[in-house]
């Protein structure tokens, strides 16, 4: 059956039904010079389609079908693709900010730089002693220093670490060959990575002091030595302060002195660090300091010092944050 709708000349539908399954109906049009209607059929073709114009309708506003709210509405929270849209463009404009800031030479590399940093940091979460040492225990073979230094190297790349990396390992690697020391002290364990590049290339009669103040991380800092084939007797691990360590060093070292320092822990530490290592007479003329991390707000003390004894020390070289610095003057190498 169809249903009939009456339209006039003008075209002013006089009754509408809606349709929604395939039917056919007749249109009856009237004229003033007709005496009877003419009937047209039609067939309607509305299959469940959706409207040409979904966002006219209230379910795609968002509105009840039966609401009294029928005019355009605005939406209140921003559409999910424009901050889409807007972090990738983000995303895609950092590879070109270090040309930028190149270009213009703008002072605010240093801070660009930083912000990358702590981006890294956040991203790579926080340091886990327990998961460094399960990471390097499984993925290295034991007894090959090698191979623990190269474990460390994959872990850092993909987790937060304390270890100062290859780049500055390699620098570190080279002042222990020039120097060849026979005593080092190391401030600041990190689960053993500078200890193991340190202890692979000492003399065989040279020994490593290392200090750790916090217990867990030199107990497997210490069990990370052992995996590298080291032998207790090669090495002692402190498990103390900087200061109460220092403090007792002559009855580890007897009558030598330190030929190596370096300094890998709280950088507000460095200055009375080395007051004390001068109080105590455990540097030679000949001694080198090794201070990493040089650019933190808290080794500017100890730079400050540094310059004020030109005579007594002075800074050899430079690899990014890291410092060698020899105590005595210059001539006397």
């Amino acid at each position: 059956m169809g249903y009939k709708a009456g339209y006039t000349l003008d075209r002013v539908p006089v009754h509408r039904r809606a349709h929604s399954h395939t039917h056919s109906h007749t249109h009856s049009y009237t004229t003033d010079t007709l005496d009877t209607p003419i009937s047209l059929p039609c067939m309607c073709l509305d299959w469940g389609r959706k409207p040409e114009y979904p966002e006219e309708t209230p379910a795609a506003r968002g509105e009840h079908t039966n609401s009294a709210h029928t005019g355009p509405r605005w939406e209140s929270n921003p559409r999910p693709w424009r901050s889409k849209i807007m972090v990738s463009l983000f995303l895609l404009s950092l590879p070109l900010l270090p040309v930028i800031i190149t270009l213009c030479r703008s002072p605010l590399r240093a801070l660009y730089h930083r912000v990358c940093e702590r981006v890294l940091k956040v991203l790579r979460g926080k340091v886990c002693v327990r998961r460094t040492h399960a990471y390097i225990f499984c993925e290295c073979t034991h007894g090959q220093a090698e191979s623990v230094l190269a474990s460390f190297d994959l872990y850092i790349k993909t987790h937060a670490s304390f270890s100062i990396g290859p780049e500055k390992g390699v620098f570190l690697d080279e002042v222990v060959r020039r120097e060849a020391p026979l005593r080092v002290l190391e401030l600041g364990m990190h689960c053993g990575y500078t200890s193991v590049r340190i202890l692979r290339l000492l003399p065989t009669s040279g020994t490593l002091l290392t200090v750790e103040v916090d217990p867990l991380t030199a107990e497997k800092g210490e069990e990370i030595l052992l995996v590298a084939g080291f032998k207790n007797s090669q090495f002692q691990v402190l498990p103390c302060s900087s200061a109460e360590a220092i403090s007792r060093l002559a009855s580890h070292l007897g009558e030598d002195l330190l030929d190596l320092v370096v300094m890998d822990h709280d950088p507000e530490q460095y200055l009375p660090d080395l007051l004390a290592l001068q109080r105590e007479n455990l540097l030679s003329k000949r001694s080198v300091l090794i201070l990493n991390r040089v650019a933190e707000a808290g080794a500017r003390v100890v730079l400050e010092y540094l310059t004020t004894k030109p005579h007594d020390y002075t800074v050899h070289q430079r690899f990014k944050d890291m410092l060698e610095i020899r105590c005595g003057n210059s001539e006397s190498f």
